[in-house]
């Protein structure tokens, strides 16, 4: 999020007087199976496994996470030298690798962010959301990726191995929907966890991103405060 967007999802925040109380949604989530995703997550895993004991597989890159604060020249050269940059100049990374060691440690995954949630708009199209509040929509032409992260397990070892960087991951689309819903619903104010003021402004965000869409009905004072701001 730029300065200028955050500035403005500030000041909303501050002229609508409900810091830390989030304006109920009318909008219940569907939670997808843990289960189900876990599997999806496992095969993906297993697949990649297979093509690197093969000898197939080609490491994805991402985006270096220091890639937006700035490196000295001398370390930005080092990436530049190694065709470790995209097409904006931007240094780049290799993704994390599943593994299984000859000390015991095998890689396990997850899939990220938390819980997942999603509801129907009256179109027929999905928006899904995690715990994290990041989310948007699924249709026929847009399925929704899902991040792999990756914990060492060892059975001789007591603590873990926990991974920062993602594996890469799977996409779910519209007809995968049906298999992996459960049956719990929570409101949509209660599905992104409450910790500070960056996943209040991601609740606005959605609530208003999922009214425009038809879902809850109505309009309240989060998009009163946002036209007011606007004008």
């Amino acid at each position: 999020m730029d300065n200028k967007a955050f500035d403005i999802g500030w000041t909303l925040r501050k002229r609508r007087g409900v810091h830390g109380n989030r304006e109920p949604s009318n909008i219940m989530m569907r939670r997808l199976d843990p289960d189900r995703l876990q599997e999806f997550a496992q095969r993906f895993h297993d697949n990649v496994l297979a093509q690197m004991n093969e000898g197939t597989y080609e490491v994805p890159r991402m985006r270096h996470p220091f890639a937006d604060m700035g490196m000295d020249d001398e370390t930005y050269n080092k990436f530049v030298d190694a065709g470790y940059v995209d097409e904006d100049g931007y240094p780049m990374m290799d993704m994390a690798k599943p593994y299984r060691d000859r000390d015991g440690w095998s890689s396990k995954p997850s899939v990220s962010h938390g819980d997942q949630f999603v509801v129907q708009a009256p179109n027929g199209e999905f928006y899904m959301i995690n715990s994290e509040g990041v989310g948007g929509v699924i249709d026929a032409k847009n399925p929704y990726g899902m991040d792999i992260h990756l914990e060492g397990e060892n059975p001789n070892e007591t603590g873990k191995r926990m991974g920062m960087i993602p594996m890469g991951g799977f996409s779910i689309t519209m007809d995968d929907l049906a298999g992996l819903m459960g049956t719990e619903e929570i409101p949509l104010e209660e599905a992104i966890r409450v910790h500070n003021d960056r996943l209040d402004m991601n609740y606005a965000d959605n609530l208003r991103a999922m009214r425009a869409m038809g879902i809850g009905g109505g309009k309240g004072q989060y998009d009163d405060a946002f036209k007011e701001m606007m004008e």
